[in-house]
């Protein structure tokens, strides 16, 4: 595995005029300077935002099965505790997609200082609200800080987590070679498939 240094914590700011700019004029002037940026189309709000140890149980909620859980973290099961613990890791900057009422996305910032790259993990969308773009969103916004440290972004997702892949791709990312996934997978618990994003 890579090894991580801590990630200074971001103005939150900065994430809501990244996620801004990437919105259309409309959606930029609904935004205004909440910060907010509006993704549904019902007119709700949902902004991205530092995680708070208070939604540990909701994040986890959304691991579901075994299976599910495998494909999400490759790990069995997570709980509330399975999701602090990975908040709360000095390499980590962890994030949520919310509004005021709900918690829809979860995911995390990994910079590596020696690789210098960084990577998006343990990126998962609250199953209620999948196919509503809150996936790609995160994603994007992720890119988007993680950029500011390292222009290297990668992620790696579990070879029959076909929907995460396509929103990826949907995203920028692009698989990478197989003889570098073979190198990154040295050591992993299974082989995932690694994808980089494309430089703008």
């Amino acid at each position: 595995g890579h090894h991580l240094e801590p990630l200074g914590r971001p103005l939150l700011h900065d994430i809501h005029a990244l996620i801004i700019a990437r919105g259309n004029t409309a959606a930029r002037a609904r935004a205004g300077a909440s910060g907010r940026f509006d993704l549904w189309d019902d007119g709700a709000m949902a902004e991205i935002e530092l995680f708070d140890r208070r939604w540990a149980g909701t994040v986890a909620g959304w691991a579901g099965d075994a299976d599910a859980a495998m494909l999400w973290c490759s790990l069995p099961s997570v709980t509330s505790e399975t999701v602090e613990a990975w908040a709360d890791s000095p390499s980590v900057e962890a994030y949520v997609l919310r509004d005021a009422e709900r918690v829809a996305a979860y995911g995390e910032v990994w910079v590596d200082a020696d690789e210098q790259e960084v990577e998006l993990a343990h990126l998962i969308v609250d199953p209620s609200q999948r196919g509503s773009g809150f996936g790609t969103q995160l994603v994007v916004s992720l890119v988007e800080q993680a950029r500011r440290h390292y222009p290297m972004v990668a992620l790696r997702v579990h070879s029959r987590n076909d929907i995460a892949i396509r929103c990826y791709r949907a995203a920028g990312f692009e698989r990478v070679s197989a003889a570098e996934e073979t190198a990154w997978n040295r050591g992993q618990p299974v082989d995932y498939v690694w994808m980089t994003h494309r430089r703008a």
